[in-house]
């Protein structure tokens, strides 16, 4: 899951898009006219090369002129929804998803209440940094500044793993217990924070390509633990990591550095991805915690997170399309009202085609469990609940509404976390009820924010 499905950083100038936005106004013909317009209200090339990256005024207006281009308001008539590229969507997703197989594999059945937090907090660090490193990346992309957005995010993500591998390290050196799952914590950040740099580059399938001997590993080993010994399993999966870290220090091998005033700007803007990437891992390690904990075998386990990581496929694709259907309400409809509308429709259609998905790989996933008792029906609805929470979250996320996500989903693992750890272990029954409670809760909270704020998000955009 990256930041570009959110919300791209711009490089808009008000006076370049007045040319564009003003009613009446003609449209810029060329790059000189926006440059014209750029210098008019004191922009150098100074300006440019500090504060946009670019190596003269005349480079900004090219950027702007085909940005502005793009984003020329359309009749009613001829206005059509934005084509969604699925695959590079769904790439996206799978880079961030799959993983979460190798995960499974390499913990086995350690579920020690240290050994879950540990990696629970792994995770959640490791998403957080990933989506500011990322940002970073789009940011300096956004102004073609390609070798500065290299030389950024391999200097970011250095920047967030060695405090990561000083401060696991210690832990296990000085509790050999947790030492094994906190070497998996940190390959667990490695890869998240490689794999974001694959994805910022474009090069997600690549990315993928390089999993696949962990993923053939990993697969029969969630499913059937005695079918490939650990001497086979753990190195392949230790490979495949290291080799997505290769390929991203690869990438990034010709990196220039950016401009202190940009990088400057570019750092200020990352505290509201990391606090996305945060929301995004909060709900991830409820479903997490749930499968480290739950009573039963690795099938199961691996079963019932089967529809939260499809899901979180499916919501990256439906979150796409609604924005595409969000910004055709924008430039198309005049009435504050008919706009609230039509932003509602979109999010029954988004939320509609999401529910019928997720019912889909829920049954999938049952059909496939031997014995479906009672409290497996209730993890399954609770993994379904928790699925919609996530699409939620992204909805709310992507309009930049990061603190009350947040706020409502770490209550929720909190109050998760709280009853395994603090009151100890419960049953079967009790682990199921409350996995239940929590993403009703989460589910419900979220959806009321997202049917509230969306509509007038969307206009004051």
């Amino acid at each position: 899951m990256s930041a570009d499905c959110v919300l791209l950083p711009g490089l808009r100038h008000p006076q370049a898009a007045e040319l564009v936005e003003t009613p009446g106004a003609a449209p810029p013909v060329d790059a000189y006219e926006v440059a014209a317009a750029l210098e008019a209200s004191g922009v150098s090339d100074r300006t440019a090369q500090e504060r946009y990256g670019h190596p003269d005024v005349f480079s900004l207006g090219k950027s702007l002129l085909a940005g502005l281009r793009a984003e020329a308001p359309v009749l009613t008539r001829t206005a059509v929804a934005g084509r969604i590229d699925v695959r590079q969507t769904l790439q996206r997703g799978l880079v961030f998803v799959l993983p979460a197989l190798l995960t499974g594999a390499a913990m086995g059945e350690r579920t020690a209440p240290a050994e879950v937090v540990l990696l629970l907090v792994a995770v959640a660090y490791g998403w957080a940094a990933g989506q500011g490193v990322a940002y970073a990346g789009y940011a300096m992309t956004g102004a073609g500044s390609y070798p500065e957005a290299r030389r950024l995010m391999r200097d970011l993500a250095a920047l967030a793993f060695v405090p990561a591998v000083v401060g696991l390290g210690a832990t296990g050196w000085f509790n050999p217990s947790i030492r094994y799952v906190a070497v998996v914590a940190i390959g667990q950040i490695a890869f998240v924070l490689a794999s974001t740099i694959g994805v910022v580059l474009h090069r997600p399938g690549l990315m993928l390509l390089v999993l696949i001997p962990g993923l053939l590993v990993s697969l029969p080993d969630v499913l059937r633990p005695s079918l490939l010994p650990k001497a086979i399993v753990l190195p392949v999966i230790a490979t495949s990591v290291l080799a997505t870290v290769v390929v991203a220090l690869v990438l990034c091998r010709d990196g220039r550095r950016a401009a202190r005033p940009v990088t400057r700007a570019v750092l200020a803007d990352c505290r509201l991805y990391v606090g996305y990437g945060a929301c995004l891992a909060s709900l991830l390690t409820l479903g997490l915690l749930d499968g480290l904990v739950v009573p039963g075998g690795r099938v199961g386990i691996g079963l019932t997170l089967m529809p939260l990581v499809g899901g979180v496929l499916v919501a990256e694709w439906q979150l796409a399309r609604y924005r595409s259907r969000a910004e055709l309400a924008l430039r198309t409809t005049n009435s504050a009202d008919r706009f609230a509308a039509r932003i509602h429709a979109a999010l029954l259609r988004c939320f509609g085609w999401y529910l019928a998905l997720l019912i889909a790989l829920i049954a999938l996933a049952a059909s496939s469990v031997d014995h479906l008792d009672f409290n497996a029906v209730l993890r399954f609805a609770a993994t379904g609940l928790l699925g919609w929470s996530f699409l939620a979250a992204l909805l709310l996320v992507a309009h930049r509404l990061v603190a009350p996500v947040l706020l409502v989903t770490g209550i929720g693992v909190v109050f998760a976390a709280a009853r395994y750890l603090v009151l100890g272990p419960p049953s079967a029954f009790d682990l199921a009820i409350g996995y239940l409670a929590v993403c009703g809760s989460l589910a419900i909270t979220l959806t009321v924010l997202v049917w509230q704020w969306l509509p007038a998000v969307e206009v004051h955009r």
